[in-house]
């Protein structure tokens, strides 16, 4: 069909409404907001419901249709809605079956905040495939995929996280799918270690950032992570090697 879609979230007094809207000129001009869900509030503080209130970039099909799925803050669940276009160019919705999930906000390193952050595509045949983050068995947080063949009625689980990660997290999946259905996933891996690992190691890493803490803020802390008594020890022999 040509057409540009656009999905997005945005609070309306304590609710948590979800709108749609869609361009058939390649995004000069869009279509009047239809809303494909409106959320009533849930026992959250606002910072945490900013973070849960993530929705998908519409998925579209070949015959048309478009697929949305979004955090559902009440259920506690990841919803999907069907969309189908009617004569007069506007969507009607349907829902799809929703996939229950264990709501909730990662604040990492940094203050990245990570929701469930559902995303999906739909590809030649009209299948819906669907990855998200969400806590593990082990306490992390991991990468999850679905297929539905059936436009969201049922799901194909995988319930085996994508990769093979022993520390941190992984978060935020992307999905793609091009003309030969080959599907491509792509995520954050945030672990705690990563900015001692990129200097070469804790010295290297504590000089570095005591070199920038003089140049930009004089007298600011700096507070090393350790994994086992072995950085301990080489922070303090560190610090006698280094003190006047």
């Amino acid at each position: 069909l040509g057409r540009v879609f656009v999905t997005y979230y945005k609070f309306i007094g304590p609710d948590t409404k979800y709108g749609f809207k869609y361009s058939t000129n390649g995004g000069l001009s869009f279509s009047p907001e239809q809303t494909v869900s409106l959320n009533p509030p849930a026992s959250q503080p606002p910072e945490v419901l900013n973070c849960l209130s993530s929705v998908s970039i519409p998925a579209a099909g070949s015959n048309g249709m478009v697929a949305i799925a979004y955090n559902d803050n009440i259920s506690s669940s990841i919803a999907i809605k069907i969309g189908i276009p009617n004569p007069s160019g506007s969507y009607s919705f349907t829902d799809g079956t929703p996939i229950s999930v264990p709501l909730g906000c990662l604040s990492t390193f940094g203050g990245l905040n990570a929701a469930t952050y559902p995303m999906m595509v739909v590809d030649n045949n009209n299948y819906i495939h669907l990855v998200y983050s969400n806590n593990s068995a082990s306490g992390k947080w991991q990468i999850y995929y679905k297929k539905s063949v059936d436009l969201g009625e049922t799901w194909i689980s995988y319930p085996t996280p994508l990769g093979d990660f022993t520390g941190g997290n992984t978060i935020q999946p992307t999905i793609a799918v091009d003309e030969n259905n080959a599907i491509s996933i792509s995520f954050y891996h945030v672990t705690e270690d990563n900015h001692i690992d990129y200097c070469g190691g804790i010295e290297q890493a504590i000089a570095r950032a005591w070199e920038y803490v003089q140049k930009k803020k004089p007298g600011l802390k700096i507070e090393v992570e350790t994994r086992n008594i072995e950085d301990v020890k080489t922070i303090e022999f560190y610090i006698d090697k280094t003190s006047p």
